[in-house]
């Protein structure tokens, strides 16, 4: 979690910060030779130094702190992220170790403390000895009572100074614990959600991380604004301090030269009253209670830090695999798993994908098309439009084929020309059967889509423009180096070489919908039949209860199925078994990528205070357009909820219930499960969502318990009467 380069910073101030005490230090033997000898204006010059170094001191010994709390939300933000990694994904929150207690205490407080503890302990035990070893050879005898009572006077004058700063501080504290509450109640929503969030899929794993860190977010910005108000806070209170001491020497040299009391003395007795009056005595007695308390702190810092680490343990993580999560110091988590980055001049939404494609290996990526791709875009298709005046973001989708093992598409490597034919012919094929969904699925949304045809370098539905290069593409958009082959480039991928096939489709459709038809497609073009669900010889008990046995079913592209049985009857156990989440005796379960399959349980899985556009576009960051979303209301019943600005939990259960139908209807997916949820509503209703779902070509399986959700479905499965 620390990175080299920080310890060494702690260490290299803790260094610096003594050697300024040491300059300092030296004062009092100069005070002592001016005053002893009664020499005025040598008492004056080293009255500047003494003032120039207790501001140099006070300026460095008052970032410790703050550069310290820095250090914390450094090292809390990469060790909370790293957390979601872990416990936002694989289903981890669902499957966590029972004997983890309250894993969202660990995350959220546990986690944060152990970072302020380190950074409380690096800080003292890499400044507190130094100032120690070297103070106590300066330490003297203790101040005359007139002297320390003019200091201690002084000190609470000071108060009152800041005493200003905490009162601005408290009312950041509020905001940053209320920051903290937020921050809080989604890790609990994830636990009371656990099996719904569970049963969606890793999409919604990825919105609900996404939710988390924007939670942290909020407590880390929240944060940022009370460190900056300590920093006064400690650069006013280290000033003070330091200038106390010159107080001390202003008071000392005033008594001396009126020659008043006890200073009416021998010069030989003067440098015994002078020590007593240092500061250095303050400054040793504050180091030596600094260092006591790191005691309490280093043994609460290894409590806590034994019990985030009985989480991570729990959570499965072993030192051989990752956490799941990008570095947080490279940018955010984006939807998708890929992270935000910057390469040339287009910003990279979705990292580089792997898939297997109609017997090829192949990647995609998902780019902000800027700069030079995008000028090139819009001279390929004239079509595309001002999308700067519509508010849109084109989007680039460089995908790369990997030609079949010996072939190398690069003419001069020897292989075959027939060969290379043969492979481009098939690459070919393969890339206008997924552009040809993905164009589909996002024209019919509504937005633009076309892709490049890599036989001619012009746009493949619209209307024709000039030639897009793809190497070139690739070298902006990815980085990838060219090769001249003849006066053409050719592009070499870092893993396939020269034997890659580039193709690139644009949209302006919001990302998480691209990847979204993208994975759909590739599932889609993958099946061997039309078959979409297939359960065979399902065989499931719990202990001595035989809830399946011997059950077999089949599901086609765009068909329905309604599973019906008396209440547990096993119904939505035969859930869990389709996504995954129990494991059965014996059979075989074929269900397409979770990605691709929206689940709506008999408690809705909202948004914490979302709208409605917020619910039905969940887990998509991205709302619907209103063209749209007055569409879906109006195929749902809910056309009385245009314009509703009120909060969705407030709603009638039917209501939330024809919501989430309305959601399965934005997302398209090619298999919705419906685990009775559409109990709340009448049959008549029932009939017309199934009847909605059957018009948008959607595959469903929906469980109840009555005859009346039946009639529109194509088949019927009876579990209790098994």
């Amino acid at each position: 979690m620390i990175r080299p380069w920080e310890f060494v910073f702690l260490v290299s101030l803790g260094l610096v910060n003594v050697w300024l005490a040491k300059m300092l230090g030296y004062i009092p033997g100069d005070f002592y030779t001016c005053l002893s000898e009664r020499d005025l204006e040598e008492f004056k010059k080293t009255m500047r130094r003494q003032v120039f170094w207790v501001l140099v001191c006070s300026a460095s010994f008052g970032c410790v702190s703050p550069l310290s709390e820095l250090l914390s939300l450094r090292w809390r933000r990469r060790l909370t992220l790293r957390l979601h990694g872990l416990y936002a994904g694989g289903q981890r929150y669902y499957k966590v170790k029972g004997d983890v207690d309250n894993p969202d205490q660990r995350i959220q407080r546990d986690a944060d403390f152990v970072c302020k503890a380190l950074a409380t302990v690096a800080n003292l035990l890499c400044t507190s000895p130094f100032k120690i070893l070297y103070f106590t050879f300066l330490a003297h005898h203790y101040l005359g009572t007139k002297l320390l009572l003019a200091m201690y006077a002084y000190f609470v004058l000071t108060l009152t100074l800041q005493k200003a700063f905490v009162d601005s501080v408290a009312p950041l504290v509020v905001k940053r614990e209320r920051a903290e509450a937020e921050f809080r109640s989604s890790h609990y929503r994830i636990r009371g959600k656990a099996e719904e969030i569970a049963l969606c899929g890793s999409t919604n794993e990825t919105r609900e991380r996404d939710i988390l860190n924007q939670r942290l977010g909020g407590v880390l910005s929240a944060q940022k604004k009370l460190v900056v108000y300590h920093w006064g806070l400690s650069l006013s209170s280290s000033l003070i301090d330091y200038l106390g001491s010159a107080m001390n020497y202003l008071i000392l040299g005033i008594a001396i030269f009126s020659k008043r009391g006890v200073w009416d003395k021998d010069a030989k007795d003067l440098p015994r009253e002078i020590s007593n009056a240092s500061f250095i005595i303050f400054q040793l007695i504050y180091s030596f209670s600094q260092l006591c308390d790191t005691a309490k702190n280093l043994s609460d810092l290894l409590g806590y830090a034994e019990r985030v680490g009985e989480l991570i343990e729990g959570l499965g993580w072993s030192p051989d695999q990752g956490s799941g999560a990008t570095d947080p110091e490279a940018g955010a988590t984006k939807p998708g798993g890929g992270c935000q980055e910057k390469r040339g001049p287009s910003e990279v939404l979705v990292g580089r994908q792997p898939a297997e494609f109609l017997g090829r290996s192949m990647e995609y990526s998902i780019h902000r098309a800027e700069g030079k791709v995008y000028e090139a875009a819009r001279s390929a298709f004239p079509d595309l439009g001002l999308l700067g005046e519509a508010g849109h973001t084109l989007l680039a989708v460089p995908t790369f084929q990997l030609a079949a093992p010996g072939v190398d598409l690069n003419p001069d490597s020897g292989c075959p020309t027939h060969e290379i034919s043969f492979e481009m012919n098939k690459l070919h094929r393969n890339y206008v059967a997924l552009e040809s969904e993905v164009y589909r699925e996002l024209t019919l949304a509504g937005y633009f889509c076309d892709s490049v045809d890599p036989l001619t370098g012009g746009a493949t539905h619209t209307r024709l423009g000039s030639r897009y290069n793809e190497v070139r593409g690739a070298q902006e958009l990815l980085g990838y180096q060219v090769r001249e082959l003849r006066g053409h480039p050719l592009v070499l991928h870092p893993n396939f070489g020269s034997s890659c096939y580039p193709a690139t489709i644009f949209s302006t459709a919001p990302v998480d919908m691209v990847q979204a038809c993208l994975e759909k497609a590739l599932w889609k073009l993958e099946l061997a039949s039309d078959t979409l669900v297939s359960v065979k010889d399902l065989r499931l008990s719990y202990g001595s209860r035989t809830i399946f046995d011997d059950l077999s079913f089949d599901l086609k592209m765009g068909g329905s199925l309604y599973v019906r049985g008396n209440s547990g009857c096993g119904k939505s156990t035969l859930v869990r078994a389709l996504c995954n989440l129990v494991e059965v005796d014996s059979g075989e379960i074929s269900m397409p990528d979770l990605k691709l399959v929206v689940v709506l349980c008999q408690t809705p899985l909202l948004v914490s205070g979302g709208t409605v556009s917020d619910q039905i576009s969940y887990p998509k960051t991205a709302v619907p357009a209103a063209d749209v979303l007055s569409d879906l209301l109006e195929k749902t019943g809910l056309t009385h909820l245009q314009g509703f600005g009120g909060r969705v939990e407030q709603l009638s259960k039917g209501d939330v219930q024809r919501i989430c139908i309305a959601r399965v209807l934005y997302h398209k997916p090619l298999l919705a499960i419906l685990d009775d949820a559409l109990n709340a509503l009448p049959a008549e209703d029932q009939d017309q969502m199934h009847a909605r779902l059957q018009e948008s070509n959607i595959a469903f399986i929906s469980t109840g318990s009555g005859p009346s959700g039946s009639r529109r479905v194509g088949s019927t499965l009876d579990i209790g009467s098994r």
